[in-house]
């Protein structure tokens, strides 16, 4: 759950004099007495209850990354009567600057409490440079601003893909919040299902193919709040997720009291993981969990039946560059670039400086990491120093609602190290609700200037067809779906195409390492460390390596070796059995196509 801010007027100075605003922390407990001296007044369009309790056969839950054609915002208000729009604090500034971002991609949807707030909120909005131009109000009650834990989350269903909300049960003491998605539902005029559920939206991720993630948090409120056994909300998760797989991950303990998974994790594409990475400097349990949790993903497999891929965020620094080490300091200051929003073809990402204090550097080599690692995105900064001591960030505070009339694809990407060879076959599965009219492989060797168009043809409802030509070592080929439908919408997978976000796959590999992209190939920490024998080594690259490991003591002598042979792309795990060693301190050289990836530390015990 989220720590609530009691924050007057005078408390909060402008976003400039960020450094010397008093923040005052409380938990929900104190929230909810707090609210009930001080109601909020009701909304000036009411909540109807006409929610339904069954989710829709054949429904399907988006991915973040698939296309939005809107982004709700829940605008900043004083906490203390009279309850008066803010558009001069550092939240005000903030919100600005998320709304200007996310309507160069789509519609703005922003909660007011009162009709009269939409001009204040446009006026500021000009004089801030950034005039609202893309935009709708809805008018009602609320009590706080985390519209990602309370907004609704979206699903398909039907022949003609129609939208549906998801109401689940938000914590107590914000009974205004509570009921938004079904106020929302009804002034779209669609379907809201309802849900006994205890979740919040940060809890959620999905895959848009079946799979889902939240943390054990869900467990945790559910077996004590509603109650129920420990099957049933697990049932209940699977039910009202549409989901076919539901995985579930160990919450962190020093993320600012949320438990949600969106602090420290984030799905950018259906293979594709962002996870955030501490220093090993943290003496915090999290450390340890973020590692587990990626461990956990290594036995996993994606829809198209690979390996996960990963790719790692740092940990953001403090303003002076230190970095926080303790459960106690992160939690009060739990910062990450991993919450932010996707929304189409922008990453809206949670910065910690501006143009005169914080880590601009640390930002900028995040923004490079990411830019990297998920190319095509225009990459948005926004200063989320008065967020994480919240406990929260960009992500939190704003929720996609998914395109109207989408189209959607199916498809194994071909990627990575590939076997030379003169075809390579392309098969998609793309779907809208009036039909596909036309659908199409674009692809080039990279660095070419022109595009060799393939137009896929249908066979049995899949679009297939062959990158063909003679390829040779070392080309690169980068290529990309795109299909209109027959009511005239065009789309392209990645939605980041033509902007740069193609797949790409090798036909050779550097035989070094060190020469692959480090973000994407590390070797992890032992588990369990210390060990009474085996343990395992999970590591990830980015394609197949001949693996070994060599074991040496504390003095460098070889000990032991082990070899694993070849192993495909993706996570994998190196299982290792030193029972026959006295008790002591090795270290573990893991070799990838003969050379030393990294070197890790065991105990025995």
């Amino acid at each position: 759950m989220r720590r609530f801010a009691l924050v007057s007027a005078l408390s909060i100075l402008s976003l400039g004099a960020m450094a010397q605003q008093r923040w005052h922390i409380m938990p929900s407990q104190k929230e909810i007495d707090f609210r009930k001296m001080n109601p909020k007044p009701a909304a000036t369009t009411a909540a109807k209850t006409t929610a339904v309790w069954e989710l829709p056969a054949g429904a399907r839950y988006p991915g973040e990354f698939e296309e939005s054609q809107a982004v709700l915002l829940a605008w900043v208000y004083d906490y203390v009567p009279p309850y008066a729009v803010d558009v001069s604090s550092y939240y005000a500034n903030a919100w600005g600057d998320m709304a200007a971002a996310i309507q160069d991609e789509c519609s703005v949807w922003i909660r007011i409490e009162q009709g009269a707030d939409s001009n204040t909120i446009k006026t500021f909005m000009a004089n801030r440079g950034t005039p609202l131009t893309n935009y709708r109000f809805y008018v009602a009650a609320g009590d706080d601003f985390w519209i990602r834990d309370f907004g609704p989350l979206s699903f398909y269903h039907g022949s003609n893909d129609d939208l549906g909300f998801l109401d689940m049960n938000y914590y107590p003491g914000r009974a205004n919040d509570d009921v938004y998605p079904d106020f929302l539902a009804n002034q779209l005029g669609i379907t809201n299902v309802r849900t006994s559920l205890y979740a919040e939206g940060g809890n959620y991720i999905t895959d848009g193919l079946g799979t889902s993630f939240h943390s054990d948090r869900i467990h945790k409120i559910n077996t004590v709040d509603n109650p129920w056994t420990l099957q049933q909300v697990k049932d209940t998760v699977k039910r009202v997720w549409a989901s076919n797989a539901v995985v579930t991950t160990p919450e962190l303990k020093c993320d600012g009291g949320t438990g949600h998974n969106d602090m420290f994790m984030k799905l950018m594409d259906e293979q594709t993981f962002a996870i955030m990475e501490y220093p090993n400097t943290v003496t915090a349990t999290d450390y340890t969990t973020i590692q587990n949790v990626i461990n956990q993903l290594i036995a996993l497999k994606t829809p198209y039946n690979t390996a996960y891929r990963i790719f790692k965020l740092p940990m953001p620094t403090q303003d002076n560059g230190t970095t926080l080490k303790t459960c106690s300091s992160i939690d009060g200051d739990a910062r990450t670039f991993v919450n932010g929003t996707t929304v189409n073809k922008t990453y809206i990402m949670p910065s910690y400086s501006d143009g005169s204090s914080g880590n601009q550097q640390g930002d900028q080599d995040a923004i490079n990491i990411f830019k990297k690692n998920a190319p095509g995105y225009k990459v948005v900064p926004i200063d989320a120093r008065g967020l994480t001591v919240l406990g929260g960030a960009i992500h939190c505070v704003n929720m996609q609602i998914p395109a109207d009339n989408p189209i959607h694809f199916w498809h194994p990407p071909v990627i990575d190290l590939q076997p030379k060879q003169d075809n390579y076959h392309i098969v998609s599965k793309i779907t809208n609700r009036s039909g596909i009219a036309t659908a199409k492989c674009l692809w080039r060797m990279k660095g070419a200037a022109s595009w060799n168009t393939i137009n896929l043809t249908d066979s049995s409802g899949y679009w297939i067809g062959d990158i063909s030509g003679t390829f040779n070592h070392p080309d690169v080929v980068e290529y990309y779906l795109t299909a209109t439908s027959n009511n005239g919408k065009t789309m392209t997978k990645p939605i980041t195409a033509p902007s740069g976000g193609y797949y790409t796959f090798y036909l050779k590999w550097a035989a070094s390492v060190y020469e692959l992209d480090k973000d994407r190939n590390f070797v992890l920490n032992p588990l369990p460390n210390p060990t009474t024998g085996v343990f395992d080594i999970p590591v990830s690259f980015e394609t197949e390596m001949h693996l070994e490991a060599q074991i040496t003591d504390v003095f460098g002598k070889k000990i032991n070796a082990a070899d694993f042979g070849t192993r495909e792309r993706g996570m994998n795990k190196l299982k290792i059995d030193i029972t026959e060693l006295p008790t002591g301190m090795y270290f573990i050289q893991v070799i990838a196509n003969g050379q030393v990836a990294d070197t890790k530390r065991i105990v025995k015990q």
